[in-house]
């Protein structure tokens, strides 16, 4: 259930240098897909229908943000990672774990592609489909969304997707195994994880991992596959004056 809610939310929770988890660092620290509120900030709705707290807010009149448990998960300032994560992927059939704000469903659709998202939030896809993230239509053709974990959705895909392989994987879930918000979404990253979305890839298909930070372990995961090619492409996105080059893995699955 959707409820109104004042312009306040819980203490931000970031880590420190040590790996502590701080009140009110993600306030001041850039890199993690948000920048610093310098406008009027609107709450369009808030949820908790999965048992975590989620909001939709909107700065000024066209910049919409993500809070999750009161921690920035990403804005719609600049959406260059989200689209390079889509461009990265083959043509074909897709399926994207995290719906997020929606820019790489949407790369995906304008290239013709067959789309899958799976997404953990039931309130992110309700505030989606009425409305209320403008550039996101979650009627399109070619599109659809499920409600639910992505880590389980491909260690058994549900008969309700209607396919249990795709020929591109991308996975955009939590930051990265560097910065998670929710301590479920680690098991993604490891080992068993990278497996499970390898396995659900076609013969040719391709797996793509946007990160907040470089992640040298989930990097050698994806080199101890048996793939013909994998690689990393950084792309640099300017916040409050400085860059951030946020890697994006990829591994190619033999045809």
């Amino acid at each position: 259930m959707l409820r109104a809610t004042p312009n306040i939310f819980p203490q931000n929770r970031a880590r420190d240098e040590t790996g502590a988890q701080t009140p009110t660092q993600l306030f001041a620290e850039p890199g993690h897909r948000c920048s610093i509120r310098t406008m009027e900030s609107v709450i369009l709705a808030r949820g908790d229908a999965d048992g975590f707290d989620i909001a939709l807010r909107r700065r000024g009149t066209d910049v919409y943000e993500l809070i999750v448990n009161g921690a920035f998960a990403m804005d719609s300032v600049d959406h260059a990672s989200e689209d390079a994560l889509a461009d990265l992927l083959p043509d074909g059939s897709t399926l994207v774990g995290g719906l997020g704000l929606g820019f790489t469903a949407n790369r995906l659709l304008a290239r013709g592609n067959r789309v899958d998202v799976v997404e953990l939030s039931r309130d992110l896809i309700d505030w989606a489909r009425s409305g209320l993230i403008p550039w996101l239509d979650l009627d399109a053709a070619r599109l659809t969304v499920h409600h639910g974990d992505i880590t389980a959705t491909l260690a058994a895909p549900p008969a309700a997707l209607g396919r249990s392989t795709w020929d591109g994987i991308a996975l955009d879930v939590d930051n990265g195994p560097t910065f998670l918000i929710h301590d479920r979404n680690a098991k993604l990253y490891t080992a068993s994880g990278i497996e499970a979305a390898w396995l659900r890839l076609n013969p040719g298909g391709r797996l793509a991992v946007w990160c907040e930070a470089d992640s040298p372990k989930l990097e050698a995961t994806l080199a101890s596959l048996p793939a013909v090619d994998v690689g990393t492409q950084r792309v640099s996105v300017a916040r409050q004056g400085r860059e951030f080059a946020y890697p994006i893995y990829w591994v190619d699955k033999p045809s």
